[in-house]
């Protein structure tokens, strides 16, 4: 079995660049969100590219637009409906159903579709239960003004932590505080257009860079991907059954 050690990953990518996606994903929110899955696929494609690990691997991702237009146009339409309509609380918390459900699928989606050279098949196993909590928990956190910081850092550990693959495991280490203040200066200084892909950038690299592999690990999960993807009509989202024991 490998040594266990830990892979730290850093971004690479330009200020430029990152002014070319907001640009293309904008445009394509205009446009009632359809091409918005072909730009977000593109772009997670790009963010790989650009993915350097401290041990020499690399990262590819082979997902689609085609694949998770239809999740993208739902998530779209909760959206608009909550925004236009003002509804009510019971309603405002039925979006947030849906809203997790969506996520859910395309958190699936993403991580079926990362591929590590050298590494295993991966799957997100997080539950939809543990995932609405976590998007109440962090609805509820905003009333203390800055606590959200911390629910999101959690959020992000836990997700994380369902990212599962044959030996090795997945680790989110930000502080609450680290994220708060870095927020906190790039939501106010993305208010100005110019500093605006340098913020977005800077708080990306940030992000990544919290993010550790660690191969080497003894894991408890039977999970089985089929090396084969299943045809899928090009409209609909190909979320197969990834896996067969969920935390």
């Amino acid at each position: 079995m490998t040594a266990r050690h830990e892979v730290r990953l850093q971004f690479t990518g330009s200020a430029l660049q990152t002014l070319g996606w907001i640009a293309a994903s904008i445009l394509a929110g205009l446009l009632a969100a359809i091409p918005l899955a072909w730009v977000n696929a593109a772009m997670i494609r790009w963010i790989c590219r650009n993915t350097t690990f401290s041990d020499g691997s690399t990262a590819e991702f082979r997902g689609t637009g085609g694949e998770v237009v239809v999740w993208h146009v739902l998530l779209f339409l909760v959206m608009l409906g909550e925004n236009a309509l003002n509804p009510p609380a019971a309603i405002f918390g039925l979006t947030y159903v849906l809203i997790s459900g969506v996520v859910l699928m395309l958190l699936n989606w993403f991580v079926y579709n990362l591929r590590l050279n050298p590494g295993p098949h991966l799957a997100f196993t997080g539950s939809y239960i543990n995932l609405l909590g976590w998007y109440v928990a962090l609805l509820l956190s905003c009333i203390t003004i800055v606590g959200w910081a911390w629910v999101a850092v959690a959020m992000y550990q836990w997700m994380a932590r369902n990212i599962k693959g044959d030996g090795i495991a997945v680790e989110f280490r930000a502080t609450g505080l680290e994220f708060l203040w870095r927020g906190l200066v790039t939501a106010l200084g993305s208010c100005l257009i110019v500093p605006m892909p340098f913020l977005i950038l800077w708080f990306g690299r940030w992000l990544i860079g919290n993010i550790v592999l660690i191969r080497g690990v003894d894991t408890d999960w039977d999970g089985f991907i089929d090396e084969q993807r299943t045809p899928q009509k090009p409209s609909w989202p190909a979320v197969p059954p990834l896996y067969q024991h969920i935390d």
